[in-house]
């Protein structure tokens, strides 16, 4: 194990940092992801924060970790399903959207410039960044008892009921809005609203997967599975209105992570990415998003971000730097629209897209 510093060792130590709250921010590093599972899940730290501070609790076996409610084998909560979260309100810096919209290569210049016909506007994918820390606050909860180090980002819903504009002061706001056991793991969704002047001006909806630690089988597949594969290959070519290509830039992750708030190592620490067994970092998977959300807008919108009302993908695949994705829309209805993108062998990393312009 590695640390960033020996403050964050005493923090482990002492119950005031958690083993995966640090991993997430990049504190803690492993040689396998194994063994920072081992790590933050076999030692009870804040009992023995407790009883360095002279506390009477004992330290807790990894057995009596896990009977105890840790993050051992029990998974999610569902108890806490609409339990809520409220974090500080805030003020939009014209300087975050101008990064986010560099971050993510939209160049429009609406998004750039302050100087701008009609003023500076934020990227819509931008809303993320200020509803970042309501997510993290109900996925980090103890009491959901999620298990970070085995999580994936299923599917982002967003729904936008204006844009946003510098200086708009702003209050995130998250919920645990379900958790649903499955046979591979626990499916969790979390729904989040951005507020201003007491009104929802944004709304978010993350679906995220823990798994289920492997007991050294291979799953088998399901028949519901074979069938789905099966029609999508039977599925006849959607007539494509519009189409977008974008090469994803060494620095891309990097440049995500610091203009979104989320610092999760797996996306800039190779030797992280090694650790849970990918060949390099993998791009955030909202960055994809916002990569198609910059060609639904340009597609189907006129190049107007206020058109766009909402927008839905699930994430397939990673996707990694280097590689050439290409966003392909196609018309369901008047103003609905399907959505996927592929990569450069034309494998599906966004798929079961929807967009809602009026």
């Amino acid at each position: 194990m590695e640390f960033d510093s020996a403050q964050t060792l005493i923090e482990l130590a002492a119950g005031q940092l958690s083993a995966q709250k640090a991993f997430m921010a990049g504190k803690i590093k492993a040689d396998t992801m194994g063994a920072l599972m081992k790590f933050a899940s076999f030692f009870d730290l804040q009992a023995a924060g407790a009883i360095a501070a002279g506390g009477a609790a004992d330290a807790q076996s990894p057995s009596a970790a896990s009977e105890g409610g840790g993050q051992g084998a029990e998974g999610p909560n569902g108890e806490v399903v609409g339990k809520k979260f409220k974090m500080p309100a805030r003020h939009l810096k014209p300087s975050e959207m101008i990064a986010y919209a560099e971050a993510v290569d939209d160049r429009q210049a609406r998004y750039l410039s302050e100087e701008a016909e009609g003023g500076l506007v934020a990227a819509p994918l931008f809303a993320v960044q200020p509803l970042i820390g309501a997510l993290e606050a109900a996925m980090t909860d103890e009491e959901l008892n999620a298990d970070m180090l085995r999580l994936v980002h299923g599917e982002q819903e967003m729904i936008f009921h204006d844009v946003l504009r510098p200086w708009d002061l702003v209050s995130p706001r998250s919920e645990i809005a379900s958790v649903e056991e499955k046979s591979s793991g626990w499916l969790i969704e979390v729904r989040q609203r951005l507020m201003r002047e007491g009104e929802v001006v944004v709304e978010a909806s993350s679906a995220l997967f823990v798994r289920k630690p492997s007991d050294g089988t291979s799953p088998k597949k399901s028949n519901d599975s074979k069938k789905a594969r099966a029609g999508e290959e039977e599925r006849e070519s959607p007539e494509v209105v519009f189409s977008q290509e974008q090469v994803v830039a060494e620095d891309q992750p990097r440049r995500y992570a610091a203009a979104s708030g989320d610092h999760n190592p797996i996306h800039v620490d190779e030797e992280v990415a090694r650790a849970a067994g990918l060949p390099d970092v993998i791009l955030h998977g909202l960055c994809t998003m916002a990569f198609a959300a910059r060609a639904a807008v340009e597609g189907v919108a006129d190049g107007r971000v206020e058109r766009l009302k909402r927008m839905k993908v699930r994430f397939a695949r990673p996707v990694f730097r280097g590689q050439q994705l290409t966003t392909r829309l196609w018309e369901v209805e008047p103003g609905r629209y399907g959505l996927e993108t592929l990569n450069e062998k034309g494998q599906p990393v966004l798929t079961h897209g929807e967009v809602e312009v009026e």
